[in-house]
């Protein structure tokens, strides 16, 4: 969808006029707002092809802008300085750099703030939505179209008023919450069509269409992309058009009707070609080779079959060249993908290795955990069914086909850890949908209530004035009294001196005392959890690292034996000291309750107890009572036969090691305690390999403040620690932490309880 987000469009001037004539204008212009004007127009010709010279441009309108003498502003001609940036800040989004786009529109947000250009200050608002919108952090893109969305209604810009609620949409779309984002859809596409805006409407139906394409609806996905089509084809306009021919070869694909998909992707294929539009032409080549595959897949005939394979590979081939070309990575890895898979088909075994293993490479680094789930289902089946031995590419050495069994099964089960992490990512897309929700009804109610605050605000503002009046009166009265009062106090303060020494002795025995009773609690907390070498005398290589803050903890580990499994936990209380002590031994009491019975729980069940009884035994969730203590845990049952790992955590997640290479599991968020929307806690399975490794920790490690800058260790640095230390013996691990620690730390005071538990397997 194209849109206009400046109050002048730019993007109309730069489709009127060449660069060439661009350039004429600039030499005959004088140093004024016409100047500023073409130097944006000839920036935004260049954003694409050259973008270095698009911000040259820019800065140049910048400086030029700076020195107009404007009649209505005093430093410069500002609105062509705001557009100057705001016309940086879109190349940089261009160029995906999201932290410099985020820099330029700030600024641009400044100027425009300063001279009330409410118009301007609404794009940019959408602008950090879109950026937000492209990292997946969903909420804060939501909130950023609200706002903008808030100001073109005071304004009365229907056009970006529908712009925003298209955005809003897909927001709840890629969140999975079609009713909602069919909603805000059709609010749009009711506004554009009062207001006949052809291009908004095409937009509006074609993400309709998704969505019904998403719900499997597929006569209803047709007939909105069909609707979306006809529009365009009357705009004559390409993008639109080969956008919606793509998307109706899909429905086409889904139904099993594939020469009719074949149809619509060779259209759409056409008209990218046309528009040199590389992205599209590289995914209608990737479609149109699916398509051959499923013909090959389902021929009668060998010589059809080997024929339908030839020209799946040879479009999937082209697919990855134009990828290549424009760098796109992820498209690259779904190509080789392709590839790979249609190798397996044909038995070419050796090829089906080469590109699925560049596939894995390009998965990983970009971060296409469905392609990288998609990899290891493929080399699980090729370990499987290949009948040659193949070289170890980082031994060197022949694989045994024992080996290649062992590698299949390993395989499998990375495959089945990434499909089951997908299937919690979307357990958390809802989470984040019903937030979402429940915060947009709130903020719509707010709106219609906001002129009464602000009515409110003004009156108890002029309520303030008179009181503040009143009080600095009485203020002066009560120094003037306060005044005598001290002189009789100096007489006094012989006698005053003589009782705060017999006070102050009076008070050191009191700390005395307290601290006495402290030290006697710890004993009692360090006879309530294990030692460390008593933590049970079959479990593996491991270390406990727990450092107390205060001399009582609020952090403490738990572990306990039980019908060959073996169950640990690094867990955070709420507080430290003498509060979190308290939890603490709460917290043993409960866990141990709840695995008194001859049940073998798994960690989720057992975390979903442990806060009913928090919930239970605290009065949480009660209106007259305002506890809100609880924990936040990281619990592992650990199968001393089979190694086989069971992990559930609330706020705290889990990193292990298995052949060398990192992983983490990202915990439930949500904490031991009430809370509205509470969800069960999600069961992890991990299948862990000889000489790998797991750790458990709370946040006091990653948040202890220190370094040269006095900042945070964070967590980052800690995944860089225990990978580097991986190697070593656990016993060793534990001094490198607690020096490391140390080091850290230096002279400033520890802010937290710390807990990290490793284990070796």
């Amino acid at each position: 969808m194209c849109i206009c987000l400046l109050s002048f469009c730019y993007c109309a001037l730069s489709q009127t006029k060449s660069i060439d004539s661009l350039v004429v204008l600039l030499k005959k212009d004088k140093p004024d707002t016409n100047k500023v004007n073409h130097l944006n127009a000839l920036a935004l010709k260049f954003k694409k092809k050259n973008p270095d010279t698009a911000i040259l441009l820019c800065n140049q309108a910048i400086n030029v802008a700076k020195k107009i003498n404007h009649s209505s502003e005093t430093s410069g001609w500002q609105k062509g300085i705001a557009d100057s940036y705001f016309n940086i800040a879109a190349i940089y989004q261009h160029k995906q750099d999201w932290n410099n786009a985020i820099v330029f529109l700030l600024k641009a947000k400044v100027v425009n703030q300063s001279i009330g250009r409410k118009a301007a200050i609404a794009n940019i608002l959408t602008e950090f939505g879109n950026i937000y919108y492209e990292q997946s952090e969903y909420v804060k893109a939501r909130d950023y179209f609200y706002q903008g969305l808030k100001i073109e209604k005071e304004i009365g810009n229907k056009a970006g008023e529908a712009i925003d609620l298209n955005k809003i949409g897909l927001v709840y779309f890629s969140l999975g919450d079609y009713p909602k984002a069919l909603d805000l859809y059709f609010q749009a596409l009711k506004i554009n069509e009062a207001n006949g805006r052809k291009n908004g409407i095409a937009a509006n139906l074609s993400n309709i269409g998704n969505v019904y394409m998403d719900e499997k609806d597929y006569p209803k996905a047709l007939e909105y992309f069909e609707k979306a089509l006809k529009i365009n084809e009357e705009l004559e306009r390409k993008i639109g058009i080969a956008i919606n021919n793509g998307n109706m070869g899909l429905v086409y694909k889904a139904i099993g009707e594939h020469d009719k998909a074949l149809v619509y992707y060779e259209k759409a294929l056409k008209l990218n070609s046309e528009l040199d539009r590389k992205t599209g032409i590289a995914e209608n080549l990737s479609n149109i080779g699916i398509i051959y595959k499923l013909k090959a897949d389902s021929a009668s005939d060998n010589a059809s079959r080997d024929l339908n394979y030839s020209i799946a590979l040879d479009y999937y081939f082209k697919s990855l060249k134009i990828s290549e070309k424009t760098g796109d990575k992820g498209a690259m890895a779904n190509a080789l993908d392709y590839i790979g898979s249609a190798y397996i088909s044909l038995k070419k075994y050796k090829d089906a290795f080469d590109n699925i293993f560049r596939s894995v490479d390009l998965a990983i680094s970009t971060g296409e955990r469905k392609v990288l789930q998609s990899n290891y289902e493929s080399l699980s089946s090729l370990y499987e069914k290949s009948n040659i031995r193949l070289h170890d590419t980082i031994e060197g050495k022949l694989l045994s086909f024992e080996e290649m069994r062992l590698r299949s099964k390993y395989y499998f089960q990375r495959s089945i850890t990434i499909r089951d992490d997908l299937f919690n990512s979307e357990n958390n897309k809802q989470m984040v949908q019903r937030e979402m929700n429940f915060e947009f009804d709130k903020k719509e109610a707010a709106l219609k209530n906001l002129q009464e605050q602000k009515d409110a605000v003004a009156a108890e503002e002029k309520k303030k004035q008179k009181f503040l009046l009143l009080v600095l009166s009485g203020v002066l009265i009560l120094v003037f009294l306060f005044s005598g009062f001290v002189v009789r106090s100096l007489r006094n303060s012989k006698k005053q001196n003589a009782i705060i020494e017999e006070q102050k002795i009076l008070v050191e025995e009191k700390n005395k005392d307290v601290i006495d009773s402290i030290n006697y609690a710890k004993r009692i907390q360090d006879a309530i959890l294990k030692e460390e070498e008593h933590v049970s005398e079959h479990l593996p290589e491991h270390f406990i690292f727990l450092k107390s803050k205060d001399i009582v903890s609020g952090d403490f580990h738990w572990s306990l034996e039980k019908q060959k499994h073996f169950y640990m936990a690094a867990v955070d209380c709420t507080g430290h000291g003498v509060p979190g002590a308290f939890m603490s031994m709460l917290g043993v009491a409960f866990l141990n309750e709840i695995n008194a019975s001859i049940q073998v729980l798994t960690p989720a069940e057992i975390l979903n107890q442990l806060r009913d009884k928090i919930v239970k035994e605290l009065g949480q969730g009660k209106k007259e009572l305002e506890a809100k203590d609880g924990m936040d845990i990281s619990l592992v049952r650990f199968n001393l036969e089979t190694r086989e790992l069971q992990w559930a955590g609330a706020n705290n997640p889990i990193y292990y090691i298995v052949n060398g290479k990192w992983f983490e599991i990202k915990a439930n968020k949500q904490p031991i305690s009430y809370q509205e929307n509470m969800q069960p806690f999600t069961n992890h399975v991990i299948q862990l390999e000889k000489d790998s490794s797991f750790y458990l920790f709370t946040d006091g490690y990653a948040d202890q403040f220190g370094g040269p800058a006095g900042k945070k260790f964070k967590y980052s640095q800690l995944k860089e620690t225990l990978f580097s230390i991986n190697n070593k013996s656990m016993k060793e691990q534990k001094v490198i932490l607690k020096n490391t620690f140390e080091r850290w730390k230096g002279d400033l005071e520890q802010i937290d309880d710390v807990c990290i538990i490793g284990m070796k397997v």
